[in-house]
């Protein structure tokens, strides 16, 4: 088994109209809607290393980053092996709402209001991560 840690910002913009909207992205390779995440190298952070992935994967740069860490893992068939995923995510708000995607593992990215984000979502993890990343937004 191979055990891999990945991390990110979920990016939040505030409208003008003072309401939030959520960066979602498209995987190039498997064809699914859901946060992107990306590899810790090797004396990074965890906050570090999602910046980083958030950064060269969209373009988008942080006012504010919140310490509160939300983490699931899933587990999935690579190759002759079996990958065991620990993905840890931060919630951001954004310093601008311009986004530049790496289109060579982005296929596509949508904003979206933050009660429509779990409908746009494939997989059943990142709803579940979604539902206590709300709660917590909402403060219940």
């Amino acid at each position: 088994m191979v055990k891999e840690v990945s991390c990110w910002v979920i990016p939040l913009y505030q409208t003008p109209d003072g309401e939030f909207e959520v960066l979602l992205v498209k995987s190039k390779m498997g064809r699914h809607w859901s946060f992107p995440k990306g590899h810790v190298e090797e004396g990074e952070s965890r906050i570090e290393t999602a910046k980083r992935e958030c950064k060269e994967e969209t373009g988008l740069e942080f006012i504010t980053i919140d310490s509160k860490i939300f983490s699931e893992q899933h587990s999935f068939p690579r190759k002759e092996d079996i990958v065991e995923k620990h993905v840890h995510y931060f919630i951001g708000v954004t310093a601008n709402n311009e986004v530049t995607i790496e289109t060579r593992e982005i296929k596509d990215y949508c904003r979206l209001p933050l009660l429509e984000v779990k409908k746009q979502l494939t997989f059943f993890s990142d709803r579940q991560l979604w539902d206590n990343v709300l709660k917590y937004l909402l403060g219940k």
